[in-house]
């Protein structure tokens, strides 16, 4: 069994490019020693990240995201149990959905599909990402 959480966040201060790429690298490392995969979206100064792996990591995990001084109003928006990870291949799937990174390696265009990235249709994932992408 394994745990999903999804969480939504601000960016204390405007994001570039290189800061971008900073962060998944240092995510993807630190995903990796803890066994949880995931996939982060950044748009406008939002983050929506996917952590997925054993609870207990994945909570520690969140846990120290949420007293991360890069991003404040951090909320979960989604959290369940799940006999399969959505993102099983990645320590860290990156979308940027502004298009701006689009040849960075582990990129994803996942808000273009149809389905969610693990080629299942899931209602929740799908809603959250509508959410999340749509235009203010």
């Amino acid at each position: 069994m394994f745990y999903s959480l999804a969480y939504e966040s601000q960016a204390s201060v405007p994001l570039t490019a290189p800061d971008l790429l900073d962060l998944l690298d240092h995510s993807r490392a630190n995903n990796a020693r803890a066994g949880v995969t995931g996939i982060l979206l950044y748009r406008h100064g939002t983050f929506l990240q996917v952590l997925e792996g054993p609870r207990d990591r994945v909570e520690a995990l969140y846990a120290t995201i949420a007293r991360d001084s890069r991003h404040h109003a951090v909320s979960t928006v989604l959290a369940e149990d799940r006999s399969e990870r959505r993102f099983p291949d990645w320590t860290m799937g990156f979308a940027d959905v502004a298009g701006e990174l689009g040849d960075v390696d582990g990129f994803n265009d996942v808000l273009t599909t149809v389905q969610g990235p693990d080629g299942q249709e899931s209602e929740k994932f799908l809603e959250l990402l509508a959410l999340f992408a749509s235009e203010d």
